[in-house]
């Protein structure tokens, strides 16, 4: 509707030039249209006439050679024999070359019966071709030989002693001439003078000669002829090479296609002037199928035109087109501007009656010449309060009150009379009632022919806008003292994701400046391993047009990682496009701490339950029994001391996991022990005496190397740390290896590292994790609570630390604990 509607008013508003155009335009094309269907008719008869003259040439061509084979004929039938020689003359004389281009070769082919074979074989190798066989071997019931073939050089050469009758496409042509007594074509086929390197497809003619004249008649009988037959006269030949010396000269500007028998495929395709043939034939302007059928075979004809068929006469058509074309846009465009310049002009008055802003033309003396209604609608002032008065007398008046901050020497009227040009400059002027309002103005020069004639300026109230902006600008500064006074960090983000706003708590947070968050967002602090979530960075989020939360660590000011928790909240339009983001990121670090804490703990707590439990139970069914086994054991003391051992081995086993317990409770609750300053060589040596036994049945070696000598820590649990890992490194050593124990410590990058490194099973990969598990025993042959590495890092995460192992099964086992040196290291 709304298109029709443009039309429609166009149509109004330029209906002559319109009406003109489409005059000239319809009288340009009936032209167009008449010469060019005279053009095609010309075109088309003298397509036609064309496509005769190949047709003819073709079969004409196609007669003289079957008249000259029938020559050849009756030279044979002149004589009882005809030696080489007097063929090789015969067919010299005939200048076939010259005369008649494209024949290969014209040649005397003979019948021969099985038994005289071997005659005519040794009567040919006798006279000077001792080489000679016929050619393709085999027994068959009759064969023929190419005894004459002129000129016999080159690709000939090839065919001497060749049975054209074992093959079937020639067979089919030899018999249709021999029983007809006309002459025969072949189908499409390769000549055997062809070498390999650029075939063509070829086809033979033959004219059959016979032992007496009597088998001439069209009335004689097929056995007759069969009976009386002697040999073909032949020619070979090569389609492309026939084909090419007859047709491309004499038809330039056709596309011509011979194909054999009744289908135009690929296969039946004897020759083309085409480098390229489709099945789907795609020719020019004009088309036509021609039906040859000489010597009974069918020749179809594709002749087609060629783009410059029928040369300049077709461009007649084309230049009316265009000419007149030409001209009738001329004439409309023409029309069009003068139509556009009344059209423009009522436009031009329309506007400046209709227009919002109030107009004055200020001739070069500044009296007012012209204003438009909307100067009276805004100032009160009518056309006659102008009359030989300047703008300045009527409009322009001294400054008061609130419009003190404009400056009195940047008025309008001082501008105007300057002739510059002004842009939105705001001023005060004064209304028919003498109250005053704020304007801006605009003004430019009228020049015509380069001498200036006046100025044209333009005045709008801004009374409404002023009091607008100052609402906006107080509520703005509202909403920045709310936003700053929030304790979460506020931004916000355009409809298409670009933040535009950053509260004051970000830059003290994080030490960089608002405007380097308003140029690189949220991920300028967004700790690295956090910036993609789900495939999704918190900037594509921003595009998904949905609320969003999502956790993520920022960097403090200090370096220090926090976690916090991001939310986004889009705000929508009536169509559901967004129209801002707003999102606040708040601190969750402690509260994020206390939950893994709270996880941890209960797995831990739920392992703990269930081993204590389980090693609980264990040694006291088996006292169980073994109580009842001591009652039945009576007064045997061997039983009876044998199974008061056994009892003391569970009471003792009990007692190392009620140890163990005991042990982890206190671990859980020492978070908050009593640092104090130990020497690493004292609490090792101590470790070492308590496990001397152990060492020197292993025959171990351990490597002491304190780079840090002392540090703040609990005694207790670091004596514990030592004796876990080097208990541990003995135990689980390799048979008939010597043990080794590397232990050192030394400063890292603000770390106290203590460093244990063992020769011993070592771990597989996929255990490294469960190591530090309660419970967990890797190594069934070594006795053990599975408590040591769990208790370990227990001890060292309460300090603050973490713990990391790298271990290869049979290659060993590297334990490296990093304690923060800020809180364990001893300072000078």
């Amino acid at each position: 509707m709304k298109i029709y509607n443009k039309i429609r008013v166009f149509l109004r508003q330029y209906f002559i030039p319109v009406v003109s155009f489409l005059i000239i335009y319809f009288l340009v094309i009936y032209s167009y249209i008449q010469v060019k269907e005279k053009t095609k008719q010309q075109k088309t008869e003298y397509f036609e006439s064309r496509s005769y003259l190949v047709k003819t040439a073709i079969n004409n061509r196609i007669l003289d050679y079957i008249q000259i084979l029938k020559g050849g004929k009756a030279f044979i039938e002149s004589s009882d024999s005809i030696t080489r020689k007097e063929w090789k003359r015969y067919i010299s004389s005939l200048d076939v070359d010259q005369n008649y281009p494209g024949i290969q070769g014209i040649g005397y082919t003979i019948f021969i019966k099985p038994e005289e074979l071997q005659k005519h074989i040794n009567a040919i190798r006798a006279s000077g071709f001792p080489a000679y066989t016929i050619t393709p071997s085999g027994e068959r019931e009759i064969y023929t030989s190419i005894i004459y073939l002129e000129p016999f050089t080159d690709r000939n050469l090839r065919a001497f002693g060749y049975d054209m009758y074992s093959e079937p496409v020639r067979r089919r042509a030899m018999e249709r001439a021999m029983e007809t007594g006309q002459a025969a074509l072949t189908g499409k086929l390769t000549l055997v003078q062809e070498t390999g390197d650029g075939n063509q497809p070829g086809f033979l003619i033959y004219v059959p000669v016979y032992k007496s004249n009597i088998a001439s008649g069209d009335s004689l009988s097929t056995e007759l002829r069969r009976k009386e037959i002697r040999g073909f006269v032949y020619s070979p030949f090569r389609s492309g090479d026939l084909f090419n010396a007859l047709l491309p000269a004499r038809f330039k500007d056709l596309n011509i296609e011979i194909y054999n028998g009744d289908e135009l495929s690929k296969d039946a395709l004897l020759f083309s002037t085409r480098k390229n043939v489709k099945e789907e034939k795609k020719g020019g302007e004009f088309k036509k199928y021609e039906n040859i059928s000489v010597g009974g075979t069918n020749w179809i004809i594709y002749i087609s035109s060629k783009p410059f068929f029928g040369g300049r006469e077709s461009n007649d058509a084309l230049l009316i087109l265009i000419g007149g074309s030409v001209i009738s846009i001329l004439i409309f465009f023409i029309m069009l501007i003068r139509s556009e310049a009344k059209r423009v002009n009522r436009l031009k008055q329309t506007i400046t009656d209709t227009v919002t802003a109030a107009i004055f033309v200020i001739d070069r003396n500044g009296f007012v010449t012209f204003i438009n209604p909307a100067v009276t609608r805004i100032t009160g002032y009518m056309p006659e309060d102008f009359r030989e008065k300047t703008f300045y007398d009527v409009m322009h008046q001294s400054r008061k009150g609130q419009y003190k901050d404009i400056d009195p020497g940047r008025n309008i009227y001082q501008t105007i009379l300057q002739g510059n040009h002004v842009y939105d400059q705001e001023d005060i002027l004064i209304r028919k009632d003498g109250r005053l309002f704020p304007a801006l103005c605009s003004a430019n020069p009228i020049i015509e022919n380069g001498i200036p004639l006046g100025t044209l300026v333009e005045v709008k109230d801004i009374t409404g806008e002023k009091k607008a902006k100052e609402t906006i600008a107080k509520n703005l500064e509202t909403k920045n003292f709310l936003l700053e006074a929030m304790p979460d960090k506020v931004w916000t983000a355009d409809g298409n994701g670009v933040f535009n706003f950053f509260g004051q708590n970000w830059e003290e947070y994080s030490g960089y400046t608002i405007d380097e968050f308003l140029k690189n967002g949220i991920d300028l602090i967004i700790y690295f391993e956090d910036k993609v979530q789900d495939d999704k960075t918190i900037t594509q989020l921003l595009q998904e047009h949905k609320s969003f939360q999502i956790e993520h660590r920022f960097k403090r000011f200090d370096g220090v990682y926090r976690w916090h928790l991001t939310r986004g909240f889009p705000q929508t339009s009536k169509n559901g496009s967004v129209e801002m983001w707003v999102g606040t990121s708040t601190d969750i670090h402690e509260q994020k701490l206390q939950v893994e804490e709270l996880k941890k703990i209960n797995v831990d707590l739920d392992n703990f339950i269930y081993t204590a439990s389980h090693d609980l139970k264990a040694p006291i069914s088996n006292m169980e029994g073994l109580v009842e086994a001591l009652k039945v054991a009576g007064e045997n003391k061997v039983e009876r001391n044998e199974l008061i051992e056994l009892i003391n081995k569970s009471l003792l086993r009990l007692g190392r996991t009620i140890n163990d317990l005991t042990e982890i409770a206190k671990i859980q609750k020492q978070k908050d022990w009593t640092n104090e300053v130990v020497e690493f060589s004292e609490v090792v040596e101590e470790v070492i005496q308590d496990l001397q036994r152990y060492i020197d049945n292993a025959e171990a070696k351990i490597n002491l190397e304190f780079n840090v000598s002392a540090i703040k820590f609990s005694k207790k649990n670091l004596r514990s740390i030592f004796y876990n890992l080097i208990s541990n490194a003995i135990k689980y050593r390799k048979s008939n290896t010597t043990p080794i124990v590397d232990v050192r410590t030394f400063l890292e990058n603000d770390k106290i590292v203590i460093f244990a490194r063992d020769n011993g099973l070592g771990i597989k990969h996929e255990n490294k994790k469960r190591v530090f598990e309660m419970f967990r025993r890797l190594h069934a042959h070594v006795e053990g609570s599975g408590m040591g590495l769990y208790i370990v890092k227990r001890i060292v995460e309460n300090a603050g630390g973490t713990i990391d192992i790298e271990s290869q099964a049979g290659e060993g086992t590297t334990f490296r604990i990093y304690l923060p040196a800020e809180d364990h290291l001893i300072r000078d």
